[in-house]
């Protein structure tokens, strides 16, 4: 019997202890802090002499608005029955390039570099000469690709507002082809760096 009252007093005490660390706890969470208000610092303020002639015959020069970097062309070759070459090439507006090869193409990785302003004037060029964003998005036109020919997907745009992806199995216009060969240039004279040192 002196077991029991014992072990019934060791389970009260225990409850009693979590009721008291709790009612602890709460009573710290709500405890309202007193606001203490801070005179900001007396700044003095600052007064600078301009020579109003100087000012007046300097012309106002306007910042252009920050333009947001898109992907003005790209080039997806995906896997065929044999051993053709699996790559991607991302062209964007501010001169940056990511180029990956996965298989059959050299250099094999993950890479990116810079093609310099020149190398996108001519992209932006010809996508506009050759009015590639007018081409039909998907080839050949009867919507029925044969298999075993890789497919080549083309993305090109001129504004981050509109651009088209092309989807080439094959009978692609010239154009499209010359296009893809230009790009092919560009992965082969491109500066590449390793994404991964």
């Amino acid at each position: 019997m002196p077991g029991f009252f014992i072990n019934t007093y060791i389970i009260n005490l225990v409850k009693f202890i979590y009721i008291i660390s709790f009612l602890l706890i709460v009573s710290a969470c709500n405890r309202k802090t007193t606001d203490r208000v801070v005179a900001p610092p007396k700044i003095e303020p600052l007064v600078i002499e301009l020579d109003s002639q100087i000012i007046d015959n300097e012309p106002i020069v306007e910042i252009p608005e920050r333009q947001e970097r898109f992907i003005v062309a790209s080039i997806e070759k995906e896997s065929c029955y044999r051993n053709c070459p699996v790559y991607s090439l991302s062209l964007h507006s501010d001169g940056l390039a990511f180029y990956t090869c996965k298989i059959a193409c050299k250099p094999y990785g993950i890479f990116h570099g810079y093609i310099g302003s020149e190398k996108l004037e001519l992209v932006k060029k010809f996508i506009e000469n050759k009015k590639l964003l007018e081409l039909q998005n998907f080839y050949p036109t009867n919507n029925q690709p044969v298999p075993e020919i890789p497919l080549t997907k083309i993305s090109v745009a001129l504004s981050e507002k509109f651009s088209l992806e092309i989807q080439n199995y094959h009978h692609a216009p010239v154009e499209l082809l010359e296009f893809e060969k230009l790009l092919d240039e560009i992965i082969s004279d491109t500066k590449w760096e390793n994404s991964y040192e």
